[in-house]
């Protein structure tokens, strides 16, 4: 099974998936990572920056998201994925109705290692940012090994 290009989606593109396409670059160099929002549009978030609670954490663990822009989540895209990695079961009922015949590559990216749903962040402190950054990391650690034993 190929699984080399990978995006992850949340819905506005900057919070969590931006934090959760470093970690997956930074654990997984070996694949394309994305990352891209449902909402981003009807948010009126495009090419935004991610929110600086976001910035804060994954800086404060080494990782640069301010180059980041807020994209959009298009057919083009979820098509050229092999994997597509959300937050919420409400995503993947989103990309089911949305992108019909993608349902079958979408996954929570929490569904390894008893992570889960992964909440919004946006509004909240940076303690609550840090909560999100630290599920993310152990998913993204998750979907590594999960992803390396699929591969061998």
């Amino acid at each position: 099974m190929k699984l080399d290009k990978i995006v992850v989606v949340c819905t506005g593109n900057i919070c969590r998936s931006p934090m959760a396409e470093a970690l997956l670059k930074s654990y997984i160099p070996n694949k394309e990572i994305y990352s891209a929002g449902l909402d981003v549009v009807n948010n009126d978030l495009q090419n935004q920056s991610p929110v600086e609670q976001a910035q804060l954490t994954a800086s404060k663990y080494g990782l640069d998201i301010s180059n980041h822009r807020a994209t959009q989540l298009t057919t083009n895209m979820v098509n050229e994925m092999d994997l597509i990695l959300v937050m919420t079961q409400e995503q993947i009922d989103q990309i089911a109705i949305r992108f019909p015949g993608c349902a079958q590559k979408t996954l929570l990216i929490g569904q390894w290692g008893g992570v889960g749903y992964i909440q919004d962040p946006l509004n909240q402190d940076l303690v609550t940012f840090e909560h999100c950054f630290n599920q993310l990391k152990k998913a993204v650690i998750s979907w590594r090994d999960k992803l390396k034993a699929i591969s061998q």
